[in-house]
Parts: structure tokens; C-alpha cells; sequence
């Protein structure tokens, strides 16, 4: 038998049962007086970036959609002159002139020009000429003069007429 002062041996596994501790809540008044006098965290311009993830995905998103929309717009009105001119020029001696040939891959271009540009209502047309040196159906390397009419058309030239003499 035990004496009354004294407590029960314990068994691992078989502890008394006591009640929990009930956690320690200030009354509110402590409570605000505790939070007022806590330091505050400094608010920087780059502050917001700390949020969270969700704050770089809106940021993405964003970027992406005005580069959307500003790619969208890129029209060929907005090319310089020479921009326009460069264009014109490779698309006729790279496309359209070489399909008109009997073996394109021997095609060795010189004298390629703006010969004009010609504005009207729907837009400009460039008339490209030039000299093409390329091997004919017998493998014989004839030289040839050509005329190459263009148009842009939404960032794409278009073939107006196309000649090799």
C-alpha cells in the first residue's frame, strides 16, 4: 500500500491522467498595447514582390499580353523605307524569282534594285530588278534579266507579276 502523500509508481505507457494546460491568452487590452508596441515591418517600393507567387504570374501574364497586342500591331506601315525596300528585294530573289527557274539552286543573283515604288490607295508596290545567273534544262549557265512586282501584305509579300527573260 502507498501512503496517501506519496503518489503511485508509474508504468511506462500508464502515465495519471492530467488535465491539459490551457494556453495563456492576455486579455485583448494587453494585447493591443503588445502589438502597438512591436516593431513594424519597413514598407519598400519592391515590397510587393515578396507576396508570393501569385503576384509574378499576374506580372508575366501582363508582359505577355502587351507584347501580344504589340506584336498584333506591327504592321508593315511602321517599317522604315529601306526596311521596306530590303524586304521587297528578298522576297522576290529568295521566292518568286527561283521558282521560275529550271534549277534554282544554281541561281547566283547581281544588280538587284528598287527599280520603283508605286503608292496608290491599298498600299505600295515595290518592282524589283536584277540580273540572275542559273543553269537552264541542258545544265548550260545562261544569264537572265527579271522584273519582280510586290506588294506587303500583314508582314507577307505578295506577288503581283513575276518575268524572267
Amino acid at each position: 500500500m502507498t501512503h496517501p502523500d506519496q503518489q503511485p509508481p508509474t508504468v511506462p505507457g500508464n502515465h495519471p491522467q492530467q488535465p491539459p494546460a490551457a494556453p495563456y491568452v492576455p486579455p485583448p487590452a494587453a494585447w493591443a498595447a503588445a502589438q502597438a508596441a512591436a516593431p513594424q515591418p519597413s514598407r519598400s517600393r519592391l515590397d510587393w514582390w515578396t507576396r508570393g507567387p501569385g503576384v509574378i504570374l499576374v506580372v508575366i501574364t501582363a508582359g505577355l499580353a502587351i507584347f501580344g497586342i504589340v506584336a498584333a500591331t506591327d504592321d508593315d506601315s511602321q517599317s522604315s523605307p529601306q526596311d521596306q525596300a530590303a524586304g521587297a528585294k528578298a522576297a522576290c530573289v529568295e521566292e518568286f524569282i527561283p521558282a521560275r527557274l529550271k534549277s534554282p539552286a544554281t541561281a547566283r543573283f547581281s544588280g538587284v534594285a528598287i527599280a520603283s515604288v508605286d503608292t496608290s490607295a491599298v498600299g505600295e508596290t515595290y518592282t524589283v530588278t536584277g540580273s540572275v545567273d542559273a543553269e537552264n534544262g541542258f545544265g548550260a549557265l545562261i544569264r537572265s534579266r527579271f522584273t519582280c512586282i510586290v506588294h506587303p501584305d500583314g508582314g507577307r509579300w505578295e506577288l503581283n507579276s513575276a518575268t524572267v527573260d
